[in-house]
């Protein structure tokens, strides 16, 4: 006689599993980029100037700080972006940024980064979820300024409310 297997669902496996989104951005010219993704993101490869930016974006106020973006953390190689989660993040686990470039898309460059309690300016890579639930972070790769072709991919791990 045949074992039988019991299954029991239940709402706490499911939810230590972390999820992943993927954004990605083309590089369709040197400091530009296109994203492909249908989820909200604000991309950035210079400071951003105003508080007020950030706030539109989300439709929130100050989750993310100005400083963050500011001019010592968007110096030269830096990309960052304010990813539109629509509140939904619980708990950020890590945020891994990978640039494909050259031929082919055979030059690759990666960093990874877990949580920071803000976006730190003196990291390659920082991350931080906000406290409405979305997601920002910045980091840089020697030469990013000059690549003018080539796919940034972005992947979030993180769990819902």
């Amino acid at each position: 006689m045949a074992q039988r297997t019991i299954t029991y669902s239940s709402d706490k496996v499911q939810r230590g599993e972390p999820l992943i989104t993927k954004f990605n951005f083309k590089i369709t010219g040197t400091k530009t980029v296109t994203n492909q993704t249908a989820a909200a993101a604000y991309s950035t490869f210079d400071a951003i100037a105003a508080q007020s930016t950030i706030d539109d974006f989300l439709g929130t106020t100050n989750e993310f700080l100005i400083a963050g973006f500011a001019a010592t953390p968007m110096g030269t190689g830096a990309f960052g972006a304010i990813l539109d989660f629509q509140g939904q993040v619980q708990e950020l686990i890590k945020v891994n940024v990978k640039l494909l470039s050259g031929t082919d898309l055979g030059t690759v460059a990666e960093t990874e980064s877990w949580p920071d309690t803000a976006l730190t300016a003196t990291l390659v890579m920082s991350c931080q979820k906000g406290t409405n639930g979305n997601v920002a972070f910045h980091t840089v790769f020697t030469g990013l300024d000059s690549v003018s072709a080539g796919t940034i991919e972005v992947s979030v791990y993180w769990r819902s409310k």
